[in-house]
């Protein structure tokens, strides 16, 4: 069952990240980021990755975007101030954080 909810997950997460739009506009200091998962800074996920990045949770304004990939273009753009990767069981996984929706 965990292999077959791994594949979909992996399956989904790389149909996401191909399918092209236009590229994003940030602003100065953040990046355009397209992420699989995004959420918030708040949540036990959300607090988790910032902590593994060095950031303290509670200065860290907006979304936590999981499995990253910079300057891409998707339909679910982020403008992220942070950006990194983390260990996890199944291997370095890009994230961000500090993330806002893109402008269109």
């Amino acid at each position: 069952m965990f292999n077959r909810l791994s594949a979909l997950v992996v399956a989904t997460i790389v149909l996401a990240m191909a399918v092209p739009q236009a590229k994003a506009q940030c602003a100065t200091g953040s990046v355009a980021e397209c992420c699989a998962i995004t959420v918030g800074a708040n949540t036990t996920l959300g607090r988790a990755v910032l902590n593994d990045l060095g950031l303290n949770p509670s200065t860290v304004p907006g979304s936590v975007g999981i499995v990253c990939q910079s300057g891409s273009a998707c339909s679910g753009r982020l403008c992220c101030t942070t950006t990194g990767t983390i260990t996890s069981p199944i291997g370095d996984v890009a994230v961000a954080a500090g993330c806002s929706p893109s402008p269109a």
